[in-house]
């Protein structure tokens, strides 16, 4: 048994969740049934006419050298080397981020056609304000989506470049001009 004063020090060695990179011994969970192994598919050979050393000739059943790489080649690929890489967690929250900015850009465009919505009977029909307002409150999020669905499968530094560069163009600018009415 370890001395109290050596506890500090072994403390936790023994947690299964630790890995230390030493080979561990096989669990009694880990084993596998037996089961018949597959059998290896039958190698194309080649028949080689093969010049001896005292000038002879002899031939010789020869393991096709490519054998393998044939079949590799051929094989589907996996649906795993297809898939996109995960994010990596800058990207999670730079994504995090500029949703948040597309969601109070949309509360910034909803305030400001709130403020001009009395001066609209001037200019426009009430019912294209209306119509040109809640496209302007939807299109931050619309965008934001479309980003992230649309450009799914590109890289992220191009998707992270379509988000700023849509955070530029979809700006409130009537909500920065002049503010909400007190």
């Amino acid at each position: 048994m370890a001395r109290r004063d050596d506890d500090a020090l072994s403390w936790g060695d023994d947690d299964p969740t630790l890995d230390t990179g030493a080979a561990e011994e096989p669990d009694e969970w880990d084993e596998k049934p037996a089961t018949a192994l597959p059998t290896a598919a039958p190698r194309r050979t080649v028949t080689a006419v093969v010049t001896n050393p005292d000038g002879s000739t002899s031939t010789r059943e020869v393991v096709h050298p490519h054998a393998d790489d044939r079949r590799a080649s051929t094989k589907p690929k996996a649906d795993a080397d297809t898939a996109p890489a995960p994010l990596g967690n800058v990207a999670l929250v730079l994504f995090g981020v500029l949703g948040g900015v597309y969601a109070l850009f949309a509360v910034g465009w909803y305030l400001a056609g709130s403020r001009y919505y009395g001066f609209a009977y001037f200019s426009v029909e009430p019912a294209g304000y209306i119509a040109a307002w809640a496209l302007a409150t939807a299109a931050p999020v619309a965008w934001f989506a479309a980003v992230l669905v649309l450009a799914a499968k590109r890289p992220v530094w191009l998707r992270l470049v379509l988000l700023v560069v849509g955070a530029l163009v979809l700006l409130p600018w009537p909500f920065l001009s002049t503010g909400v009415p007190a």
